[in-house]
């Protein structure tokens, strides 16, 4: 029984493989491409990279779904927060347009320490409340949780978080078979032949 366990995989089990599972199969992959070991450090590689695939997974899907602001042009952060501006307030375009989300170049940054650090947190725990004070007081509407349509668009528009084209096919089309689901009369007839089947075998089913 545990043998069978630790052969199943991730879509069987629900969850990420454990780092001696994840070894396991390295080493047999390796051997089948001929080499004859795995090192720690490869498959503490393969561990993070598993970590990073999944969170840009996720980051297309919530970015679709929740407001979030932008560092440097491209990082995303503040997923869902409700900040935003007050088209009657005279300060919040000026919040807005003064948000500063690094320390000024001007200061000589510590040794070792890059200059696109985070602020002070009195900084930004002021800038957060003076953000908080200029934007509306409407709350957005709940969503609800996460489902295989919010993946299916996600995967469709942000083709780039799963590279390759084999893999990418083999999942969509995984997706489209979850959401595809049996109508009363496919269920009947699923039903009936279930009972015909169980009567060639002496069994009964109600």
């Amino acid at each position: 029984g545990g043998t069978d366990d630790d052969l199943k995989l991730c879509s069987h089990t629900m969850m990420l493989p454990t780092w001696g599972q994840l070894e396991g199969r390295m080493i047999v992959t390796a051997y089948e491409h001929g080499l004859d070991n795995v090192t720690e450090e490869a498959v503490t590689v393969v561990v993070y990279a598993v970590e990073k695939h999944l969170k840009d997974i996720l980051e297309s899907v919530i970015s679709r779904r929740k407001a979030y602001r932008l560092r440097d042009g491209h990082f995303k952060y503040a997923f869902g927060s409700n900040v935003n501006p007050q088209p009657y307030l005279k300060n919040s375009v000026v919040a807005y347009n003064n948000l500063t989300e690094c320390p000024p170049t001007c200061l000589a940054p510590p040794p070792g320490q890059n200059l696109a650090s985070h602020p002070p947190p009195d900084d930004a725990e002021q800038q957060a409340a003076l953000l908080l004070a200029c934007s509306g007081d409407t709350a957005p509407a709940s969503l609800p949780p996460v489902n295989m349509y919010d993946l299916f668009e996600a995967l469709q528009i942000h083709r780039e978080v799963i590279p390759a084209h084999t893999i990418y096919a083999l999942n969509i089309e995984r997706i489209i078979l979850k959401l595809w689901h049996p109508n009363h009369e496919e269920l009947q007839q699923d039903k009936i032949h279930r009972q015909r089947l169980a009567a060639k075998e002496g069994l009964f089913i109600y």
